[in-house]
């Protein structure tokens, strides 16, 4: 058997507890969401390209001058690269984007040439007209979400911390039973030994006698019985912890214990400020008037306006 303090084990039951590991992968969960939704707001960089992409092959391509067919040879090497900014509008539901890109064709045979394509700089916008604006809803429910995942996690830890106590002190009432069974059996044990030779003496009648002996008899039914809790109360415990079933506790009784003072004003507000009830509430009714304003928007015509503006050039210098 080990001994185990009562905070010994609270801190074994918040860290390797099943319950206390499916607690932090929920918030893990919750909180790698929330980070891909921050991810969204920020600028995104896109690098975009095709290096060596050569070519050696024969094109069908129609004459501009009688209308016909003829295969063409094509024997060309291309690259391009690009780089492309892009930013989520949250109130107006567009994406703002800023590239610029640069490629370069090189043609051999006999027409051997160099050409190079720029656009230094273009500007474009994408935005949606009359749809949902997923990002305006991000806004309200994402950081609701991240928050409620918080509180959550704190309260099942402290769940996990109450179920310890309670199954830390049920196995130090249970043992103690056991102890009280056990000093009552040894106690019936020796009043018997000495009714007997009352007994033949004559000072103890025969009722007495077989009183005490029912009375032993009920000492060794209440010590199995007692240990029966013990054992369950163990694997209750173990359990909790995280322990294997064979692993005995030997529970601490504390010498000092702490005196706590409680404000029912100061829990009640406490616990309205940081439960996960009223703002799994609120987040009821956020997703709820997304629901609708989802459904309102797709029920009726969709439009987009995509603009862009920039400049180019082509020559055979860069």
């Amino acid at each position: 058997a080990q001994n185990i303090s009562l905070e010994s084990a609270i801190d074994v039951a918040r860290s390797q507890s099943v319950e206390a590991k499916e607690a932090r992968q929920s918030f893990i969960s919750t909180y790698w969401a929330y980070r891909s939704y921050k991810a969204s707001r920020l600028p995104s960089f896109n690098l975009y390209g095709g290096l060596m992409n050569f070519d050696r092959s024969l094109t069908l391509m129609q004459s501009y001058e009688d209308g016909s067919f003829q295969y063409v040879n094509s024997y060309n090497l291309q690259n391009s690269l690009g780089l492309q900014v892009s930013q989520n509008l949250t109130f107006t539901g567009g994406t703002l984007s800023v590239y610029s890109d640069l490629s370069r064709i090189d043609q051999f045979g006999m027409d051997k040439s160099l050409t190079w394509y720029s656009q230094p700089i273009t500007v474009s916008y994408y935005q949606p007209l009359f749809t949902y604006n997923q990002f305006k809803w991000d806004k309200k429910i994402e950081p609701k979400e991240y928050e409620k995942g918080k509180r959550e996690y704190m309260e099942r830890m402290e769940g996990i911390t109450i179920n310890a106590v309670y199954a830390y002190h049920n196995l130090l009432l249970a043992k103690m039973n056991n102890d009280i069974s056990r000093s009552n059996f040894e106690n019936s044990g020796k009043m018997l030994r000495i009714a007997k030779e009352r007994l033949q003496l004559g000072n103890v009648t025969r009722a007495e006698y077989l009183q005490l002996e029912l009375r032993m008899l009920n000492d060794s039914i209440s010590i199995n019985e007692t240990a029966v809790q013990v054992r369950e109360a163990q694997m209750i415990l173990n359990s909790l912890l995280g322990y294997d079933e064979s692993f005995e506790i030997e529970p601490v009784i504390e010498e000092n214990l702490p005196d706590i003072m409680m404000d029912y004003d100061l829990v009640m507000s406490k616990s309205l400020e940081n439960s996960s009830f009223c703002l799994s509430n609120e987040l009821s009714l956020l997703n709820a008037e997304s629901a609708v304003a989802h459904a309102k928007a797709s029920r009726g015509f969709s439009f987009a306006l995509n603009a862009r503006f920039g400049m180019s050039q082509t020559g055979p210098e860069f």
